[in-house]
């Protein structure tokens, strides 16, 4: 069985009696904890969402965004995201390098 995936709004994990959350019905790409976050996330999901919905590749995914979900990805589970220096530093200095970085296709 596969890690489940935290909820991408609030970055909560199911509980271990709980069922895995569920995926946008549009693209897939995002997994939601209730519709609630889905709908909190959904204005800076909507371009991503077409763009994935449409068989598109997400290079065209504002730059600012990817740097705020690299930071989501590099919590550690079970925890929510809360700015951090360090990452704030990181993600500074490294600007000229996350430029470089491209992510394509569904995940």
């Amino acid at each position: 069985m596969s890690t489940p995936k935290p909820c991408f709004r609030c970055q909560r994990y199911p509980d271990e009696d709980e069922n895995p959350f569920l995926h946008c019905g549009r693209c897939k790409g995002r997994t939601y904890c209730s519709t609630h976050c889905q709908h909190n996330d959904w204005t800076a999901h909507k371009v991503e969402c077409r763009i994935v919905a449409s068989g598109g590749a997400l290079q065209d995914r504002n730059r600012s965004t990817f740097r705020l979900n690299l930071a989501g990805l590099l919590q550690e589970p079970g925890t929510t995201a809360t700015p951090d220096p360090d990452m704030i530093y990181y993600l500074k200095t490294s600007k000229e390098s996350i430029k470089d970085i491209s992510i394509s296709g569904p995940f």
